[in-house]
């Protein structure tokens, strides 16, 4: 999983969710610190970061932290309330069915 946040705090917080539920994570603050592959994997990433780019290099799906739009899936692209817990973030890309370690 790639997480982009640029809040460190709620990065942090996420990333701990994140890996407690299995995933394996590589969390940043902004993009450009992004691994040049990424293909497969699940992006979470703030709505000003968010581009369709991501899912044409191969993210397996993307979830836009989002306050100005309630929760929304369209086809590959997750958009979740920013102010959701980050349990609950989680529960929605556990539901997404994508890999996790040992899947």
């Amino acid at each position: 999983m790639l997480l982009i946040v640029s809040d460190p705090h709620r990065r942090a917080e996420l990333a701990t969710t994140f890996k407690r539920c299995g995933f394996a994570v590589m969390a940043m603050a902004a993009p450009d610190e992004a691994p040049p592959s990424f293909r497969g994997q699940v992006v979470v990433t703030d709505r000003q970061f968010y581009t369709p780019a991501w899912l044409e290099q191969g993210a397996a799906h993307v979830v836009v932290l989002d306050d100005a739009s309630p929760l929304f899936i369209d086809g590959g692209v997750t958009r979740v309330p920013h102010f959701y817990t980050s349990f609950r973030i989680a529960e929605i890309v556990l539901n997404l069915g994508v890999e996790r370690i040992g899947d």
